[in-house]
């Protein structure tokens, strides 16, 4: 599904994330016969916006999952009485 979000993202707002890979620091090598392209920079911050997301979902989750649980635990009480 993430996956298939992604592909979607970049199919339609491709031509405006044209920066993604060319930033400074970026290193790029063009010879003659060989070129290679390593993207340390975008890497770096593709990093840290991923960091933030899956953080801030595992907070929200862990958050929801306390609730939930105690809410299981609040339904078996009364289900005993």
């Amino acid at each position: 599904m993430i996956l298939v979000l992604v592909g979607v993202i970049i199919y339609f707002f491709g031509d405006k994330l044209s920066w993604i890979g060319r930033l400074p620091g970026d290193i790029r090598i063009e010879n003659e016969n060989i070129k290679t392209h390593v993207p340390t920079t975008t890497m770096l911050i593709v990093s840290v916006l991923l960091n933030f997301i899956f953080g801030f979902l595992k907070s929200t989750f862990i958050k929801v999952g306390r609730f939930v649980g105690q809410f299981a635990k609040i339904k078996k009480l009364l289900a005993c009485q």
